[in-house]
């Protein structure tokens, strides 16, 4: 106990040197820490909030992609009737190009300018394959052609009115 006893007094005496404790640094100390308290919490919502975002945006690019396949899908269908009806026979048919996601996922991993790491380092590993535009194929009766920069103005004009009446004909058109 005596040790406690003069370890006691040097503490006070080194804080008679300081100058005492001044009134105003206990309530410093405690707007600080409400204001700590305050945020802390404020950063726990952000966090469920980005979460719950995350979640929400993932369903919404399932249901997207479902139907956008089905609109393709149809879309493809009448773009080949339309074909039929405008080159008096012959086919057409629309494919999906795609190719691999690069700039996209850093850019969706921006947050108010401040790059989030851990995000970029994931977004890099789970690199998926990405719609980046559709190839049309049309074949006249009497042409074999693999390329529809090789078919003639007109023919493009009217292989052009086929894609528009197909998109026109799904309802709504997307």
């Amino acid at each position: 106990i005596a040790k406690l006893v003069d370890e006691i007094q040097k503490l006070k005496y080194q804080l008679s040197l300081i100058g005492g404790i001044d009134t105003e640094v206990v309530g410093e100390y405690q707007q600080s820490k409400e204001r700590f308290d305050f945020l802390s919490d404020q950063i726990k919502d952000l966090r469920a909030a980005l979460a719950d975002l995350e979640k929400m945006v993932s369903e919404l690019d399932e249901i997207m992609k479902k139907k956008r396949s089905a609109s393709f899908k149809k879309i493809r269908k009448e773009f080949d009737r339309y074909i039929k009806i405008l080159f008096a026979g012959g086919d057409g048919d629309i494919y999906e190009v795609y190719g691999e996601s690069d700039d996209e996922t850093e850019e969706a991993a921006l947050v108010e300018g401040v790059v989030l790491a851990e995000q970029v380092g994931e977004a890099k590993q789970h690199r998926e394959k990405i719609l980046t535009g559709i190839e049309i194929s049309i074949n006249p009766p009497g042409k074999k052609v693999k390329n529809i920069s090789t078919l003639s103005g007109g023919e493009r004009t009217l292989a052009s009115i086929a894609l528009i009446c197909a998109i026109l004909s799904y309802n709504p058109s997307p």
